[in-house]
């Protein structure tokens, strides 16, 4: 066994099951009402196989469709609502796959990818996709990553996905590890990847010279602790700036587990080299003040999950998700309202090591929980996909999403509500943590998607990908 310098895997395997390198390998499931796609491949060999699929723990007859090439197939002829498990087999042999579970049944959108809850492939990391992102590449293409979320799992794994044809399909690419809540940028035509290591681990950046096939060994920036019982540092796919000669990008220092997280804005000179760690800066993490004019006194958390945008001004600001309450629950504060509320904090775009400044709290359905916020350069108007709460007794929902836009960064209006399941209940159905991009007149985003038998609302089981066409008709 050799050691590696590059950041990807094709597929990752821990080191005492390099096995899985040379076997069948299930790389990417979407399931639908009566069809399931599965893509795979085999390092190990390109002779025959078969794929087979049947009821879950059940005797029935399996599926058996014979496979010339690897790739993606098409299991048809399904019941809807039934769980299945299927893996590929290589005739020459019997070395086969990992077997994986699927559910059969309505979803909006298109798959990009799928785990069931009950799936154990990847527990080391977690068993709940998380964390989307969504890039278009100088060639047109469109990538997504993801990452592996689990309670009390290593959650250091990550996939990428591409889409040639403008999001229609969606082919798997590689595997990034360690790699966990990662954004995805382009910068001098290569795409690059900001992430943790794993969950308050060590901020990391790494690139592709061809778009996501293959990825240099990332370079660690900042250290954090890698455990939640332990303060670390934090971050979310939110956006990456380019603005004022710098690139820009919001992240926190914290956990849960010690009321919450310090905000801050890293940075770098846009004619600097990425890969030194010395080039890049950090502000000075703020601490959430519950003496902040407009802060609920009695909140148990803070703000966290920050868009770093330029504001009316040409100043940098970091817009913040403001959670109040247990998203898990209605908890009311002495009357309170829960939800509702994002926060603005000011960097000094002179002084990018400078602690950022609080601005104010700012009106914001949807500010719960984690969103992104964006600039249109068309309609000169910032533009955000928010889970808009319509039930103030469930301040966390997160089975609306809706298109929210502002002239100012602080005033802000919801036009259109793009997904409504509101009549699936929040506990078990969410569109959350999503990320999305300007296309010409099009916006193109990717959903944590909670549907369909998922665990609960926030243990999503889908990565799906949706258009809004003609967005700007909307206001």
């Amino acid at each position: 066994m050799k050691g590696k310098n590059t950041w990807h895997y094709r597929p990752y395997s821990r080191l005492t099951e390099n096995y899985k390198k040379t076997n069948p390998y299930i790389c990417r499931l979407a399931p639908y009402d009566n069809h399931c796609d599965v893509e795979w491949f085999d390092n190990g060999s390109k002779d025959a196989h078969t794929l087979c699929c049947r009821q879950r723990a059940s005797d029935k007859s399996s599926i058996n469709i014979p496979l010339d090439t690897e790739g993606c197939v098409t299991v048809g002829g399904l019941k809807a609502n039934i769980e299945y498990e299927v893996f590929v087999r290589r005739d020459s042999d019997g070395n086969k796959s990992d077997t994986r579970l699927f559910r059969s049944g309505e979803i909006l959108g298109t798959v990009v990818n799928y785990l069931h809850p009950k799936d154990n492939a990847f527990s080391f990391s977690g068993k709940y996709l998380c964390s989307p992102c969504i890039i278009k590449a100088p060639s047109g293409r469109l990538l997504i990553s993801m990452d592996v979320y689990g309670v009390r799992t290593s959650q250091n794994l990550s996939f990428l996905y591409k889409s040639d044809d403008g999001g229609k399909t969606w082919q798997y690419l590689n595997d990034l590890f360690p790699c966990f809540w990662g954004k995805l940028f382009v910068y001098n035509e290569k795409v690059h990847m900001l992430a943790m290591s794993s969950e308050y681990g060590n901020l990391l950046v790494g690139c592709s010279d061809d778009e996501g096939e293959t990825w240099s060994a990332p370079v660690s920036l900042f250290p954090g602790c890698g455990i939640r019982d332990e303060k670390g540092m934090h971050q979310a796919p939110t956006p990456v700036l380019h603005h004022g000669g710098r690139i820009w990008t919001a992240v926190d220092y914290g956990t849960w587990e010690m009321d919450g997280h310090a905000s801050a804005l890293v940075s770098i000179d846009e004619n600097d080299d990425l890969f030194v760690p010395e080039n890049w800066s950090c502000s000075e993490f703020v601490p959430f003040n519950r003496s902040w004019e407009g802060a609920v006194p009695h909140a148990k958390w803070g703000c966290h999950e920050g868009n770093a945008v330029a504001g009316p001004d040409g100043e940098v600001y970091n817009t913040l998700r403001y959670q109040i309450s247990n998203v898990f629950t209605s908890d009311d504060y002495h009357g309170q309202i829960t939800h509702g509320k994002a926060m603005l904090l000011k960097s000094d775009k002179n002084d990018p090591e400078k602690a950022l400044e609080f601005v104010k709290f700012i009106d914001f359905n949807g500010g719960m929980s984690k969103f992104v916020v964006r600039y249109d350069e068309v309609s000169k108007k910032y533009v955000s996909l928010v889970n808009e709460v319509i039930d103030n007794t469930s301040p966390g929902q997160r089975n609306v999403l809706s298109l929210a836009v502002s002239e100012d960064l602080e005033n802000w209006a919801i036009v259109k509500k793009l997904i409504d399941g509101s009549d699936y209940s929040p506990d078990v159905v969410g569109f959350q943590y999503v990320d999305f991009i300007i296309d010409a007149d099009n916006i193109l985003f990717a959903s944590r998607t909670a549907f369909n038998g998922a665990n609960n609302f926030h243990d999503s089981n889908y990565t799906t990908f949706h258009i809004e066409k003609d967005f700007r008709k909307l206001f």
